[in-house]
């Protein structure tokens, strides 16, 4: 990465969704995003996740991806374990991917969808991010 938060060239990229914004908050200042393994996708060892945002964030902010992080690791573990507070929540003990991040850099720009699209996690490279509008 460089000054002008430009990826890697051949940097291996999962676009992932970013559901809410305190999903966004977590990994800022916690440094991890999680995955339940029943969604996960079939490859999780990437160089980079970028952060495409639901309708769920605020106006001008919904259906782009404005941020990325570098992977630094990730572990299986449950729920019930990443989110401590919710001991109750109907899928605790579902396995999920907890992926540790550097810090969230934001893209010099922004990457918008012209419509709502569903998407659940694909797969890029860095000079393809680097090129997208």
């Amino acid at each position: 990465m460089n000054e002008n938060n430009l990826l890697p060239e051949s940097a291996l990229v999962l676009v992932a969704v970013m559901p809410t914004p305190k999903d966004m908050e977590i990994a800022k200042v916690l440094g991890w995003y999680r995955i339940p393994l029943r969604m996960a996708p079939k490859l999780i060892d990437v160089d980079f996740l970028l952060f495409y945002q639901t309708g769920k964030f605020s106006q001008g902010h919904q259906s782009l991806i404005e941020f990325f992080a570098e992977v630094k690791g990730y572990e299986l573990t449950t729920r019930s374990e990443l989110i401590r507070n919710e001991p109750d929540h109907p899928r605790a003990l579902e396995e999920y991917y907890k992926i540790q991040l550097g810090p969230l850099c934001k893209l010099t720009k922004p990457i918008k969808s012209d419509k709502w699209k569903r998407i659940s996690f694909f797969y890029t490279l860095g000079n393809l991010v680097n090129q997208a509008t």
